[in-house]
């Protein structure tokens, strides 16, 4: 027996059962029709009875052109009494969801797939399908239970209005027309009320320029009281260094308001609307909704593992509001297709088709081309490919409406149904590109993008909550989501930054609910599609694209350039962070490095061109020129660069421990009184950071997020000690990355891992010298010269007393950053951490 009468039988089998609970539930109605299709392979059906088709004329075809892998047919007295007498084409169920109700078998071929469900009228029966067998029975008792209670209002408004009125008909236009009057009465767009804009960042944003204009100043006095002793007013040139000082402690001086902000200050900023933030849904609306686009970037991630659950998840989603009277496509957009193997990519071809996914594959990168092979040569453009990848999918889609809008402008082209006409200019673009294109499926995009990631969760209705908000506000071009995160392996260091994460979005959350402008992650946010056109780029070579591709942060690039153009963003916790929006996170020490490098290279090319383009274009970029002098809000002008700084100042913390050391050991007595030593830095940044940072948080949570006050302090204390190890860590290798920006070195990086690798002892030795080579160089350098100067060992002993450094102030934030910069790669790493040989 081959694998073919395996799924024969398991189809079988799988009917008959199916059909056994169609029958005990009664809903093969008296006398006994319809029944139970199940889908064998690519276009073949299985039927019980076997009769169905033919006692169903079309219905084949309907479910064919569905591509359902299980539906059934409902026939009760419930589903024929309503039929009787409706006939408008859908009905509005009480929970807001909407079937179709179709006239015969061949409207199967125009209805919405994702609905799920669909009234034939001509034969008296609901059709409910699923891609899940053991999800059928649970969907149409739900269907059956919402239908019953429709009837039953229904019943109860025709009641009242023949109780008012003596003498109204009862033929049952009455039923019709009340049913159509639900849904008038909830059609058009809501009016949100007038957001306000909260000032508290605005006051936190002074205060904390205040503190560092008055820390500063107790340097300026000990200039001034050192010039009156010596007379030397060449030491005023340090003045100069103030707005790098305020530039680059700004996070510092900022946490501490902050902190007592959450400590002391109000939480029902964030309970309520304002301009940038959101945390009640708007008003639902209903009739027409706009068209909803999920577009999903992936690369190599594993289908089954990474992709499936995913997807599945975008499903519901789509569903839900699809049965809510709106339209939504899934979109992929596969950088991986044309790099996997032939079995693979078919698979995957396979996987899309089945689950009516529209999805693009562009060619693989080979700047020279392969004339042997017959492959010309293409560039997939940028350092980190996201943004390239999406130019692409959503290039192809403009020119196919394009191709579409100019056969619409034909008079001399015969009309025909909108999907014949979009198939076919599909394969028009398509072989236009040669085959160096792939794609299939529904490409074209929405009003709106639900931009995702390839391991993300998004909450089932979602989509209609997020049209409604964005349909009120047309002046909000992303809107943010707050997300929580997706545990895959249960190790410390993925609890860890899976905890991070949350405390990130809670900080953001409180920042924007505070009055700060909301940022954009680059995933899990709602995009106006005609705000992205609008911001459109063009490229040196004349290339019009969306994304910057030249930018490692094109996210963050995105929000600075839609800003100017005078859109906001915004920020919402609609739907919180448990029951919401999910992302993976970091799942090694490698990737999650890798991001801290990409989000400082980003940044840093945001503000700063290569120092070799200086003499010619000016330090500063276009990009952030334009920001600068564009009309947003002066505190949201700050608050950005002051985060930006935030970057630089992890970088070069190495640097300044290392100057510390060498300064205070050798030349302590004579150094400036300006010069404030790096130990004080170290004991003031653990006092904000570790302390203050640590309890206010705790208490936030206890008084905005009930949660239990003992139980987010531990969990807070919890973490410190590897959040600390991290960020002691990783100065390095922000450093590089800045440095690589500023000298024109180039610098890459891949996606990150979306599952995690278990590899042994050894093996993760190798990778961890070959990763953190330099970082481990740099730790060996540095305790080198710790000890040799320290007049310990052989070479010590060679050193002139005068050039000892014993002192702890300036070895201690030195070692720190060392210590910390080792046990990095080591500490934090869950396979070296197994001991597995």
């Amino acid at each position: 027996m081959n694998c073919e009468d395996y799924i024969d039988i398991e189809c079988g089998a799988i009917a008959q059962y199916l059909r056994k609970r169609q029958l005990e539930r009664l809903w093969s109605g008296a006398p006994l029709k319809g029944g139970v299709i199940l889908k064998r392979r690519k276009d073949e059906f299985l039927c019980q009875p076997s009769s169905l088709f033919d006692e169903m004329p079309g219905l084949l075809q309907g479910i064919t052109h569905l591509n359902a892998k299980v539906a059934w047919t409902v026939s009760t007295s419930v589903v024929d009494t309503f039929l009787q007498s409706y006939e408008s084409d859908h009905v509005r169920l009480q929970n807001g969801h909407q079937v179709q109700v179709l006239p015969d078998m061949r409207g199967l071929l125009r209805c919405r797939t994702h609905r799920y469900a669909a009234f034939i009228k001509d034969v008296k029966i609901l059709l409910v399908w699923d891609n899940d067998p053991t999800n059928l029975v649970q969907r149409t008792e739900k269907l059956e239970d919402q239908l019953l209670k429709h009837l039953w209002n229904l019943h109860l408004s025709n009641q009242h209005v023949k109780q008012s009125l003596p003498g109204l008909p009862s033929d049952g236009s009455t039923h019709r027309h009340a049913a159509e009057d639900v849904d008038s009465a909830e059609e058009g767009p809501g009016h949100a009320p007038k957001r306000t804009l909260v000032l508290a960042q605005a006051y936190v944003t002074a205060l904390t320029a205040a503190l560092g204009i008055v820390g500063i100043s107790f340097g300026w006095r000990d200039l001034v009281m050192e010039i009156r002793l010596d007379q030397t007013y060449s030491r005023l040139t340090l003045i100069l260094l103030a707005p790098l000082e305020l530039w680059l402690g700004w996070f510092f001086y900022q946490s501490v308001f902050t902190s007592l902000l959450q400590l002391f200050g109000p939480v029902t900023q964030s309970k309520v609307n304002s301009k940038h933030y959101s945390s009640i849904p708007s008003p639902r609306r209903a009739g027409h909704l706009p068209h909803v686009t999920i577009q999903c970037p992936v690369y190599k991630e594993g289908l089954w593992t990474v992709l499936d659950p995913t997807i599945a998840s975008l499903k519901r989603a789509v569903s839900t509001y699809e049965m809510q009277g709106g339209t939504a496509n899934i979109f992929i957009n596969d950088d991986g297709l044309q790099l996997i193997s032939d079995a693979d990519a078919k698979q995957r071809k396979h996987y899309y088709e089945e689950n009516h996914i529209g999805w693009v594959a562009r060619p693989k990168h080979c700047p020279a081309g392969e004339p042997a092979n017959n492959i010309e040569p293409f560039v997939r453009a940028g350092k980190f490919k996201k943004a390239s990848n999406m130019n692409y999918a959503l290039s192809l889609n403009e020119r196919v409406e394009e191709l579409m809008n100019e056969v619409h402008c034909d008079p001399d082209r015969t009309p025909q149904p909108e999907k014949d006409l979009y198939q076919d200019c599909l394969s028009t673009v398509l072989q236009a590109d040669k085959g160096r294109s792939w794609a299939g499926g529904d490409i074209r995009v929405g009003d709106y993008i639900l931009l995702v990631d390839a391991d993300t969760r998004v909450p089932e209705d979602c989509l209609l909550d997020a049209v409604c908000e964005m349909e009120t506000s047309p002046e909000v071009a992303i809107m943010q989501f707050s997300s929580g995160s997706i545990k895959t392996t249960g190790t410390a260091f993925e609890k860890c930054f899976a905890f991070f994460n949350d405390m990130i979005y809670t900080s953001i959350k409180n920042a924007v609910a505070n009055g700060d402008i909301a940022p954009f992650i680059g995933h899990n946010a709602i995009i106006r599609w005609s705000a992205l056109q609008a911001g459109k780029l063009t490229t040196v070579d004349g290339k019009t694209t969306f994304w910057a591709e030249n930018c490692v942060s094109e996210d963050f690039e995105m929000a600075l350039r839609l800003q100017s153009l005078g859109y906001i963003t915004r920020f919402s916790t609609i739907f919180g962070i448990s029951s919401g929006f999910e992302e993976g996170v970091s799942l090694t020490v490698y990737d999650e490095v890798a991001r801290w490098e990409k989000y400082a290279y980003g940044c840093c090319e945001l503000i700063f061109n290569p120092m070799k383009d200086w003499l010619f274009h000016g330090p500063f970029t276009k990009t952030f020129r334009t920001f600068i002098w564009s009309d947003i809000n002066l505190t949201h002008k700050i608050t950005t660069v002051g985060y930006i700084g935030t970057y630089f100042a992890i970088g070069f913390s190495w640097v300044f421990a290392l100057m510390n050391y060498l300064v205070l050991g050798w030349v302590g007595s004579y150094v400036d009184w300006y010069y404030i030593e790096a130990f004080r830095w170290f004991f003031g940044t653990a006092i904000v950071f570790g302390c203050l940072g640590t309890v206010s948080l705790a208490v936030h949570r206890f008084r905005a997020e009930n949660r239990n006050l003992l139980i987010a302090f531990l969990e807070n204390l919890m973490w410190l000690p590897m959040i600390t190890c991290f960020f002691g860590g990783i100065s390095v290798h922000v450093s590089r990355a800045l440095l690589c920006h500023l000298l024109s070195i180039n610098m890459t990086w891949g996606s990150t891992a979306k599952e995690a690798d278990v590899l042994s002892f050894v093996s993760e030795l190798a990778l961890i010298l070959r990763k953190f080579k330099w970082s481990l160089m740099y730790c060996v350098i540095m305790t080198t010269l710790m000890i040799v100067l320290a007049g310990i060992g052989p070479l010590g002993h060679l050193v002139p007393e005068m050039f000892i450094i014993t002192g702890f102030a300036p070895i201690y934030p030195l070692a720190m950053v060392v210590g910390c910069t080792f046990a990095l790669p080591l500490v934090l790493n869950s396979n070296l951490m197994r001991f597995s040989f």
